[in-house]
């Protein structure tokens, strides 16, 4: 075994020629329309999605806040 082949075999996979990786939308998975939301690096197909995330991430925050004051009795 040579060096070269140690080298390949850690490089990671790239797509074949010709191919499109498809971005998604981070919420619901979905292929983007005319208009794509961005919040926080992360891109949304619609408002819906948008909302439904920054929600989730408000639970989030409450969650460990109450964690943090459970913790601190």
């Amino acid at each position: 075994m040579n060096g070269t082949d140690v080298i390949q075999r850690q490089a990671p996979a790239l797509p074949a020629h010709g191919t499109v990786v498809a971005k998604r939308c981070y919420q619901c998975k979905g292929h983007f329309g005319l208009i794509r939301h961005r919040f926080g690096l992360k891109q949304f197909c619609s408002t819906r999605c948008l909302t439904a995330h920054k929600a989730e991430i408000e639970r989030t925050k409450t969650r460990l806040k109450e964690w943090a004051y459970f913790l601190s009795r």
